[in-house]
């Protein structure tokens, strides 16, 4: 074999080492994150149920700009309730579900605007359970919906 064949045939060898490690490091390294927070979320999801009768999958909200939170529904001493928790399971505060008149709130706020694709959804905000009308912007490449907050309706209660 000549040697300009050998060392080629080395150094496209070399090369593909190379992309193989940084491809297992790049999977890993992304990749794991992801399953680390998931499962994080689920061990938090089993704490909040310890306390709270959860009929309904939690869904993750990103409601306070400065954290995460789960808003769930559940039962507390026999009475339904929402929830808003963070995401290692401490239950930051409930209200019952019967405080909540959305139609009554969203009278109260002048909803006369048009909306393409409204979802009102509960949430809570700087220390306080309010209704969010949420409109959606578009969907992205992985097939996820993106909304944005149109305005919230604080709860009195």
């Amino acid at each position: 074999m000549p040697s300009n064949l050998k060392s080629m045939l080395l150094n496209l060898g070399l090369i593909l080492i190379i992309l193989i490690i940084v491809l297992f490091n790049l999977f890993v390294f992304v990749s794991g994150p992801a399953q680390k927070s998931s499962a994080e979320r689920e061990r938090a999801l089993v704490r909040v149920e310890g306390s709270f009768g959860i009929d309904d999958a939690v869904s993750l909200y990103d409601s306070d700009y400065n954290q995460s939170l789960f808003i769930g529904e559940g039962t507390e001493n026999g009475a339904e309730v929402y929830f808003a928790a963070t995401l290692n399971g401490n239950v930051l505060d409930t209200i019952a579900k019967a405080e909540f008149d959305f139609a009554a709130a969203l009278a109260k706020a002048g909803l006369e605007m048009e909306f393409s694709d409204p979802e009102i959804r509960v949430a809570y905000y700087k220390g306080k359970f309010v209704i969010a009308v949420l409109e959606k912007n578009r969907e992205t490449l992985l097939d996820r919906l993106e909304y944005s907050v149109v305005f919230t309706v604080e709860i009195n209660v």
